[in-house]
């Protein structure tokens, strides 16, 4: 698709029965592209070439798709990130015991997700343990613009 630059990301939800995935239920994507991309153009494109690869052999007929849900992406990749404030550390976080995104928390006002929500699912799992809802307890949480 000539349109569509280097940088991209994908968050897919999906319906579980037990452990086993059964649907996908939303797929947030959202795509580089050039300054006078038409989006509706771009979503066709990527319905006609893309999701029907990407999809196969999961059921995702009513899957709810959002591109770009923030507008245009038309700035990405290194041009859009080298240089930004953050150590990208495990030992950020708690090591190897819960995994994160990679995205940093040292340089970062709470108000950026990587912070705001790593420190909520550590309030949420600490609750659950100090009410004895639990002996342990991880929390994961997923964000999309």
């Amino acid at each position: 698709i000539p349109d569509i630059g280097p940088d991209g990301k994908v968050q897919v939800t999906m319906e579980y029965n037990g452990d086993t995935p059964v649907r996908i239920t939303t797929v947030v994507v959202s795509v580089q592209h050039k300054e006078d991309t038409d989006i509706d153009k771009l979503a066709d494109l990527l319905d006609e070439y893309v999701f029907p690869l990407a999809f196969d052999g999961m059921p995702a007929d009513d899957a709810e798709i959002i591109l770009n849900p923030s507008g245009k992406f038309v700035q990405g990749g290194p041009d859009a990130d080298t240089g930004l404030t953050g150590r990208k550390l495990m030992v950020d976080s708690y090591g190897t015991f819960a995994p994160h995104g990679g995205g940093a928390f040292s340089g970062k006002d709470a108000t950026k997700v990587d912070r705001s929500g790593a420190y909520m699912a550590r309030y949420i799992a600490k609750n659950m343990v100090a009410a004895h809802l639990a002996n342990r307890c991880q929390v994961t949480l997923a964000y999309a613009i």
